[in-house]
């Protein structure tokens, strides 16, 4: 990736030479940015496509690069990496084949022709590659559209049926596995295996590469739900040959990006890497939790549903209102306006702010996150290993926020595994301190109430938490 950061900075360098170049004679920058292109083209052909997924994303953001000449081996590395993985790089592809920029579209659909000229030779993959517009089209309608009924948490769509072997779009199954270096020659399977679960094609694909248990899309489910949150995504429940349902989320972001959390995922990832290479990170067993993130244009995409996990928000509610019911909870947005009352009476007197918190909120909203934890894991060994996952998790995902700027915070954002009681983010369009710019500016690094705090145990910031952090 670094060596792509600087290939694409130098050639879109300006010639500022103006008389040279209205001479038709070729400045010296400009005989730089011809070798360096030379010597690119050669890379390009001599590394085998492994080495260049990885990159593809990366790949697949430049194509309006200023310099044509590397838009042109752009062009010949997307339509090789189409070609040697159909099934895994069309999900990356996609962006650009349903693009809201016209030259991004175009550069798209002429790789995909092209990819479909050298396919001919391999049903599935050209099968695939014919069906890749239209499915992707459905999706994007899928994100777009909402019931009638502002109400109706059920909504009736149909994506026509697929006749290729689709992979699953799980983070699992589009991250390359590097094979053992000794591991000798690598091998084809063919799809139609029983162990790839296909169904009588005939296609092949690198299997070395990829997990060997990959799951193949057979329909999707013609019922969607519709999820009550802002955005009102919703829940599409994908069937694969092997019998198994899968969940995803159809979302569209008309102010943000989700480009975004698909960067993230992939910062994240190198996060993961990091700590693992580090002895106190594996120890504790530090991780970000992850999940597969397809752009299907700059405002709709497809997210993994990383199963058994409730918002945080909902968590605390039950901890408060069924596990430990002290008080009534008022309306909340009664709360809310009395907290932007006060909040305007003592905006410059930061003392008295912090008082009226601990008066007219703290008072109702008392904190028994802690009893969730022990109405949920009975057992004192999985108690203590869940305390354990949440703290570090809550750490590593404040330090890493912090880092990245990443701001919107709220409990709908943040949700918890139910079986392990491991926290996970989503929603990453107000990164770079974004949150600072707002009409209300976010001030606070990252997200710690004294919900969180309370669940932490009774050494709360200063015992796992800050050793985790450090």
């Amino acid at each position: 990736p670094r060596l792509l950061t600087l290939w694409f900075s130098f050639t879109e360098l300006p010639e500022d030479d103006g008389a040279a170049v209205a001479a038709g004679e070729k400045t010296r920058l400009g005989q730089h940015k011809e070798t360096l292109t030379v010597e690119m083209e050669k890379l390009a052909r001599r590394l085998g496509m492994c080495k260049w997924y990885p990159c593809l994303p990366q790949l697949a953001s430049r194509t309006q690069h200023s310099y044509s000449r590397t838009r042109n081996i752009l062009a010949l590395l997307l339509r090789d990496l189409l070609v040697t993985f159909p099934q895994h790089a069309i999900w990356h592809i996609s962006t650009l084949l349903s693009s809201l920029s016209k030259p991004r579209k175009e550069f798209g659909l002429v790789v995909l022709q092209n990819a479909k000229k050298k396919v001919q030779g391999d049903p599935n993959a050209a099968e695939l590659l014919e069906e890749a517009a239209q499915l992707f089209k459905s999706l994007i309608q899928l994100s777009k559209n909402f019931p009638q009924d502002k109400h109706n948490r059920k909504m009736r769509h149909r994506i026509t049926p697929l006749s290729a072997l689709w992979i699953v779009p799980t983070q699992a199954a589009l991250q390359m596995v590097w094979p053992v270096p000794d591991s000798g020659v690598t091998q084809s399977v063919p799809l139609s295996s029983p162990a790839a679960g296909g169904a009588g094609h005939s296609c092949v694909t690198s299997r070395p590469y990829f997990p060997s248990d990959q799951m193949i899309l057979a329909k999707f489910k013609d019922v969607a739900e519709v999820c009550t949150s802002k955005a009102r995504p919703k829940i599409l429940t994908v069937y694969t040959v092997c019998g198994k349902s899968l969940r995803f989320l159809c979302k569209q972001e008309k102010s943000g990006d989700l480009r975004k959390d698909a960067r993230m995922m992939e910062v994240n990832t190198v996060v993961n890497r990091l700590m693992q290479g580090e002895p106190e990170g594996r120890k504790r067993s530090l991780r970000l939790r992850t999940y597969s993130v397809i752009c299907l244009n700059e405002e709709c995409g497809i997210l993994e549903f990383i199963p058994h996990t409730k918002t945080v928000r909902s968590v605390i509610t039950d901890a408060h209102t069924q596990i430990a019911p002290r008080k009534v909870i008022p309306f909340h947005k009664d709360v809310f306006e009395g907290f932007l009352a006060f909040q305007k009476q003592y905006e410059y007197d930061l003392d008295g702010m912090a008082s009226a918190y601990r008066t007219h909120i703290l008072d109702w909203y008392r904190p028994f996150f802690h009893r969730w934890f022990l109405h949920r894991f009975s057992d004192p060994t999985e108690w203590l290993e869940a305390r354990l996952n949440f703290t570090r998790s809550t750490a590593v995902w404040s330090a890493v926020g912090h880092v990245m700027g990443l701001g919107d915070r709220h409990t709908e954002n943040m949700l918890l595994d139910e079986t392990t009681a491991e926290m996970c983010h989503v929603d990453f369009d107000c990164l770079f301190d974004k949150g600072l710019v707002l009409q209300r500016p976010e001030i606070v690094p990252f997200r710690l109430t004294p919900n969180l705090v309370d669940a932490m145990g009774v050494t709360g910031v200063e015992g796992c938490f800050r050793r985790s952090m450090e």
